[in-house]
């Protein structure tokens, strides 16, 4: 009883202690948080989530995920087939192809979607975590093959596009011919 009596006091008296503990497994000592969750607010169906330090609007999860209730995100076979692809990773190409088509369709009844720039990309890597570079209660952590994610920021030409590693929180360039994952992002109105 008094167990359970410290456990709750602890979870109401510190909540923000709870949550951020979630952010990542393990954590790199003496790096502040550089995505702290209070930093975030998510729709009510759990699938985007504004970050209220950059202005910016994100899907929850990567294109062709969704965010379950339980956490973390699945993959969403109705959204593959909807744009008639075979995979959630891809080209550099079809993933600006498939971003167009999200805006115009209203993906998750919103429009104006795009493909983040590489500065915009880089802004929801963790720095505090040490494996996973993503805060994990905001973004979730169920990729089944890759955590490198397309920019639309041209390295020199179309052939090499930035890509953000968030296994890493690293930047490198990658041939745009390369099968990635990509997230969808918007200005909040």
């Amino acid at each position: 009883m008094i167990k359970n009596t410290v456990i709750l006091f602890i979870l109401f008296t510190f909540p923000a202690f709870a949550a951020d503990d979630q952010v990542c497994p393990l954590k790199m000592k003496n790096i502040p948080a550089t995505t702290p969750t209070s930093q975030f607010t998510i729709s009510d169906d759990l699938q985007i989530v504004t970050d209220n330090k950059t202005g910016l609007m994100w899907t929850r999860c990567p294109w062709g995920y969704v965010w379950q209730e339980l956490g973390g995100c699945a993959i969403d076979s109705a959204t593959k087939d909807a744009v008639g692809a075979s995979d959630v990773t891809v080209p550099w190409l079809d993933a600006l192809h498939i971003t167009e088509l999200a805006s115009d369709n209203g993906y998750f009844g919103i429009s104006d979607w795009r493909m983040p720039n590489i500065k915009e990309l880089t802004s929801i890597i963790e720095r505090q975590c040490a494996s996973l570079a993503l805060n994990q209660v905001i973004f979730g952590a169920s990729f089944d093959r890759t955590v490198l994610f397309w920019s639309n920021s041209h390295v020199l030409d179309d052939a090499e596009i930035w890509v953000a590693d968030f296994s890493s929180g690293r930047v490198s360039s990658a041939g745009a011919a390369n099968d990635y994952l990509f997230r969808l992002v918007k200005d909040v109105p």
